[in-house]
């Protein structure tokens, strides 16, 4: 080594950031290996939501453990913190380190039990706990249909109340990265509904790890939220990520995929990631995965911010009335509803959430005398959720008027 002589200085890469502080909640659902954690046995890590806020916190309460062994809450906590950089996330591990021989590639050790409250049907435990709506429901890496249709049941009206959406991983199959053009159809999957959110494939961290995509794009949800107020308006559709690339899990060698690959892939309804230039990497996708061949059947459907803005709205609905029911309703009751409601509305149009006339009622056709001698009673929205610019083109045409300067005195 030669000698140094001198003074001198040098950047070196960020050992930390400033999160972003989020509200959205996101779940992550998975295995870490507690066992490193001190004194584990006498605490809650099993089938129970952990808020953490940072890698470190992480590895603290949940011990960690390589995902290369099966421990990808792993990958849920590198993309939360590293890759995207959040404020926190709630994490539930399914690992019990008393259990022999258990198998960390078992759908059903994450699916869990709806009875018992545990794996996936754990995320039941959140409001209870914490009086936090699960918004975006994932188990990294996890890509089996068993495992999304766990997803979808906790995602619909979790606890009977709340609206989640289930993002999940789409089937990587080594076969998709021989043809070098990546085919729908390779990557189509059989869960089509309008709260899923479909990803492929996983993505390669500048630390270089293999990591789930679906859990890159639950942070980068909660991202674009914060920077709108916590309205989630905004599209997960061309959002920058820092990533060296995407990725099938089996190899980690990174995809060369076009633009029009990737939006081949989008139309059916397939959240993916691109490199539009320079190793710039951007999500490419605004779909649920209910979108099948460009068509969807009930349009709210077509665009992951109409679900998500419409959630917004029933959840917070909910949230706020709660403490009310068993009080008398009176017409000032009835009419604080429509004006609280009114009120909200106005708020997201002038955010740029929703357009047009949207106008919260209190119609007699859904409030019969029977209903109302039962003491229920219905109060309707009908929203126009703001689409996202899917497509812009200039026309630029050529005329031979500009000759006539030749002519002029």
């Amino acid at each position: 080594m030669p000698e140094k002589y001198g003074v001198y200085a040098q950047l070196v890469p960020s050992v930390a950031s400033t999160p972003v502080d989020t509200s959205t909640n996101i779940v992550f659902i998975g295995a870490a290996k507690i066992e490193l954690v001190d004194g584990w046995e006498n605490k809650d890590l099993i089938n129970h939501p952990i808020y953490i806020s940072s890698l470190s916190d992480y590895e603290k309460k949940l011990g960690g453990g390589l995902a290369s062994e099966g421990f990808n809450l792993t990958e849920a906590a590198e993309a939360a913190f590293s890759v995207v950089g959040i404020s926190g996330a709630y994490f539930i591990n399914v690992h019990d380190p008393n259990v022999e021989d258990e198998d960390l590639k078992s759908d059903e050790l994450f699916i869990g039990s709806a009875a018992a409250k545990t794996g996936i049907y754990a995320v039941q435990r959140l409001w209870p706990l914490y009086g936090a709506v699960p918004n975006l429901i994932c188990c990294p890496g996890k890509t089996s249909g068993a495992i999304v249709t766990a997803l979808k049941t906790v995602a619909t009206k979790c606890n009977g109340h709340w609206d989640g959406m289930a993002v999940f991983d789409v089937v990587q199959d080594a076969a998709q990265a021989v043809k070098g053009i990546v085919q729908t159809e390779d990557v189509a999957n059989d869960n089509k509904f309008e709260n899923g959110i479909a990803v492929w494939p996983s993505v390669k961290s500048t630390s270089g790890n293999v990591i789930s995509g679906a859990a890159v794009v639950c942070a980068l949800y909660a991202a674009n939220d914060a920077a709108r107020n916590n309205i989630p308006v905004r599209s997960i559709g061309n959002t920058n990520v820092s990533i060296l690339g995407a990725c099938l899990r089996s190899d980690g060698v990174i995809l060369s995929m076009e633009e029009a690959e990737a939006t081949q892939i989008q139309q059916n309804g397939i959240v993916t990631f691109l490199n539009v230039g320079g190793g710039i990497y951007v999500t490419w996708g605004d779909h649920t995965s209910a979108m099948a061949n460009g068509a969807v059947t009930d349009e709210r459907a077509r665009y992951d911010s109409n679900i998500r803005v419409l959630q917004t709205i029933t959840n917070r609905f909910q949230q706020k009335y709660r403490f009310d029911i068993d009080s008398p309703m009176t017409l000032t009751m009835r009419n604080s509803v429509i004006q609280e409601e009114n009120d909200y509305l106005a708020y997201l149009k002038s955010v740029g959430a929703i357009i047009g006339d949207a106008t919260c009622q209190f119609l007699a056709d859904d409030n019969p005398a029977d209903n109302v001698a039962l003491g229920q009673f219905v109060w309707s929205i009908a929203a126009t959720v703001t689409p996202p610019m899917k497509y812009a083109q200039l026309n630029v045409g050529f005329t031979s008027a500009g000759y006539s300067v030749y002519y002029e005195a």
